[in-house]
């Protein structure tokens, strides 16, 4: 690893102009690049972080839904290696695929349906933009007998939900998931409705692709890493490497002559790697506990916490604090909002949310997620806030 990750900045530093200075012999003397460093050296406000100008690429976005939209680019090369993801669940050509990302500039619907023509499987690239009529889906998967499912984890729960009191279950195999957290509860209720199905997963972002990739052994929020990404675990404070099994911020660095390379890129998730044997002979798996910055997901909408702040502050009088606590209710996500003020209006703070995030009132009222509650701390409730000052909570 210590020499491909030496090639690796060798050929950053000799073909970029963002890192044309950087340290081939020590990664952690790097500094490392955030969001913002990333948004103003890459496509399309600068080319300084790009390996070369003019070639074939795809252009996708990313935290659209925060108001706040970052482009990512990628060429073909960087997308193709992503036929790894679905090592766990062996995709041939004998399997029907209904492919429920979302469509539109969020990459992941693009590159997936690009990669799954390697396996030689049937792809159905049906979208999950619209999942208001269940019933077409239900047609579609058993017209041409889909077996494989691909989508967020709260489409995919959506779904199931569908059929969970039918008598007439589809034979679905093998379901693969990205986007979301995949959660213990989450897993257990798909396993429920589809007693038979494989379920896997993968860990990456948009800027880097691919992170971590899940062999028949992992699932939920555990992944190996892949051989052309370097992730490093550093303390949150200190920006010290941890050891094996520290938590600390995962910060990645690719390894592969990608279109935009990245060195010590922050992730914004917060993790641990720690040492395995593991069937498949890996030594190391890497767990994904949460995300570390202002933006927490929901059913796969990038939510700020700032933002929604801003609209209780701005709908209360006499505002003291607030609590979100994100949780799962009827097995799927549900978003509380405590306020302790004098006086709030509830229906204006829920309507501002929406005009701000518009994907999450659809996926309200496409039932993904369950109605957002806000209630007004007084003596009698005051106890379910769970730390007056802690103004996020995720116990999914």
């Amino acid at each position: 690893m210590k020499n491909r990750l030496k090639e690796a900045l060798i050929y950053y530093k000799e073909n970029t102009k963002y890192y044309s200075n950087i340290n081939v012999d020590d990664i952690t003397k790097n500094k490392i690049i955030t969001k913002k460093i990333y948004k103003e050296n890459s496509y399309p406000k600068s080319d300084n972080m790009s390996v070369r100008k003019n070639t074939s690429k795809y252009v996708f976005s990313t935290s659209g839904t925060t108001n706040n939209p970052q482009y990512v680019i990628r060429n073909i090369e960087d997308i193709n290696y992503q036929v790894n993801d679905y090592i766990g669940l062996n995709i041939n050509e004998d399997d029907v695929i209904l492919n429920l990302f979302w469509g539109g500039i969020w990459g992941v619907y693009t590159t997936n349906n690009l990669v799954l023509s390697k396996t030689k499987a049937t792809i159905i690239p049906y979208g999950g933009n619209n999942m208001k009529d269940l019933s077409q889906i239900d047609k579609v998967i058993k017209d041409l007998n889909v077996n494989v499912l691909l989508g967020v984890p709260s489409t995919i729960v959506h779904i199931a939900k569908y059929y969970e009191n039918k008598k007439n279950i589809p034979n679905i195999t093998k379901v693969f998931c990205l986007g979301e957290k995949m959660d213990s509860i989450t897993y257990n209720y798909i396993k429920y409705v589809f007693p038979d199905c494989n379920i896997k997963t993968k860990y990456g972002c948009m800027e880097s692709a691919g992170i971590g990739y899940q062999c028949s052994n992992l699932n939920c929020n555990k992944y190996h890493i892949y051989e052309n990404r370097y992730v490093e675990i550093i303390d949150r404070k200190t920006n010290n490497l941890c050891n094996y099994n520290e938590v600390g911020k995962i910060i990645v660095t690719t390894l592969d002559e990608r279109l935009v390379p990245l060195v010590r890129y922050d992730t914004g998730d917060i993790g641990y790697i720690k040492k395995i044997n593991c069937e498949c002979g890996i030594k190391e798996v890497l767990t994904i506990i949460s995300k570390e910055d202002d933006e927490f997901i929901v059913a796969s909408v990038h939510l700020s916490k700032t933002g929604i702040k801003r609209i209780i502050v701005d709908n209360t009088s006499g505002y003291i604090s607030h609590q979100i606590v994100v949780d799962k209710y009827n097995n799927m996500d549900r978003i509380t909002i405590y306020v302790d003020c004098t006086k709030l209006d509830i229906d204006d703070i829920i309507k501002e949310i929406y005009i701000e995030n518009p994907d999450l009132y659809d996926i309200v009222s496409e039932h993904k997620i369950n109605d957002i509650i806000i209630e007004s701390i007084n003596d009698n409730n005051y106890n379910k806030m769970n730390g007056k000052f802690n103004e996020f909570i995720d116990r999914r």
